[in-house]
């Protein structure tokens, strides 16, 4: 009987740290070699990349309007402030749309819309999990923080809309 106990004891937790997973901010140190970082400023340290699309109603205008807090923030102080660059996922959208939506949260603010051989590579690259059937898109939102190290990038941490905060990518940068 203590044995049975112990047993749901012990699947409670591990299902409860297996669902709370998505909450927390997923760090790497994997090297990102894709051309798409050549658009980013040679002197920045740090650069955030957020894959969303124009049509988004909640997840990426909150993301970005984070980012743009965070860039303001760093602009106060001494910090060369990290680039920010905006994936359109949109397959409907084009370059023109994309950079102008992301200029409306902050004009120093980049975007890139991939064909669809770029999407792929940055599909796998960076594990995303989106669908879009017409003009639905589903995505899962996260933010990916990127280090220059030399002259090479890594992947160092990943943010999902739940562990995404000003506070966290504060301390993240500094």
């Amino acid at each position: 009987m203590l044995k049975q106990v112990w047993g749901i004891l012990l699947l409670a937790l591990l299902l409860g740290g297996l669902a709370s997973l998505p909450f927390w901010a997923l760090q790497s140190n994997k090297a990102v070699n894709d051309d798409f970082l050549s658009l980013v400023n040679e002197d920045s340290e740090y650069a955030f990349v957020f894959f969303g699309f124009r049509g988004c109603g909640d997840v990426c205008p909150t993301t970005l309007s984070t980012l743009n807090l965070l860039i303001e923030q760093v602009k106060s102080t001494n910090i060369f402030p990290p680039a920010v660059l905006f994936i359109d996922i949109d397959s409907n959208s084009n370059q023109e749309a994309a950079q102008a939506y992301v200029q409306l949260f902050n004009p120093d603010f980049l975007a890139l819309h991939p064909d669809k051989t770029q999407l792929k590579q940055f599909s796998d690259d960076f594990s995303l999990n989106f669908n879009q059937i017409n003009d639905q898109i589903s995505h899962m939102g996260r933010t990916y923080l990127l280090k220059k190290n030399e002259q090479s990038w890594y992947l160092i941490n990943t943010y999902n809309p739940n562990t995404f905060s000003l506070s966290q990518l504060t301390s993240d940068i500094n």
